[in-house]
């Protein structure tokens, strides 16, 4: 059985995503704003029963 990740779940791996990509390519954004970003993602995942890989991977799914 297959069910669809939570769309906060997906929504917040998403945002960590692009911080963790802008952090990279910008050495000012602060390790808070990233530590920030990744507790949010971490919340929403557990708060949606903690399908860390099939949020992951509905946040990366083309489209």
């Amino acid at each position: 059985m297959s069910t669809t990740p939570d769309p906060a779940a997906v929504e917040a791996v998403r945002t960590l995503q692009a911080t963790l990509a802008q952090a990279v390519a910008d050495p000012t954004v602060l390790v808070a704003t990233v530590e920030a970003a990744a507790w949010d993602a971490h919340n929403k995942v557990e708060a949606a029963g903690g399908d860390y890989l099939g949020v992951f991977a509905e946040a990366n799914r083309p489209g």
